[in-house]
């Protein structure tokens, strides 16, 4: 039984969705404390998590289609489900962590955006 793209792309989206809105998350909060931005939380949250799951969805597929058109006879071999992310890693760990990398830059030029988008006027005293 050979497992469907949809499942490994999925997994995939589900497990970059979780570290980039972690370790991003970490990275912009620090920025904001540090340059003392006032930002509107809930704006920025808000669009940052649409952002990193749109990030995440793109580095699993564009991991997956590039995994797939280089290692299609290795990825041919992974039939079980337990068995799809570590099979895919196995086979093609330089094209899914390239990839997840790069959506990652990009994730964090996003999120600087939404930094100044999310910006609150300042008070005048």
């Amino acid at each position: 039984m050979q497992i469907s793209p949809v499942v490994i792309i999925l997994t995939l989206t589900l497990l970059w969705f979780v570290v980039y809105w972690i370790v991003a998350g970490v990275i912009f909060a620090i920025i904001g404390l540090v340059r003392f931005v006032r930002i509107n939380t809930a704006r920025f949250s808000c669009l940052f998590t649409l952002m990193s799951f749109a990030a995440a969805y793109v580095a699993a597929w564009t991991g997956y289609a590039a995994a797939a058109r280089t290692n299609a006879r290795c990825l041919a071999e992974i039939d079980a489900a337990y068995e799809a992310i570590p099979g895919l890693f196995r086979c093609s760990t330089t094209m899914m962590v390239s990839n997840a990398i790069l959506w990652f830059i990009v994730l964090l030029a996003v999120g600087i955006a939404l930094m100044f988008v999310s910006r609150l006027p300042e008070r005048s005293r």
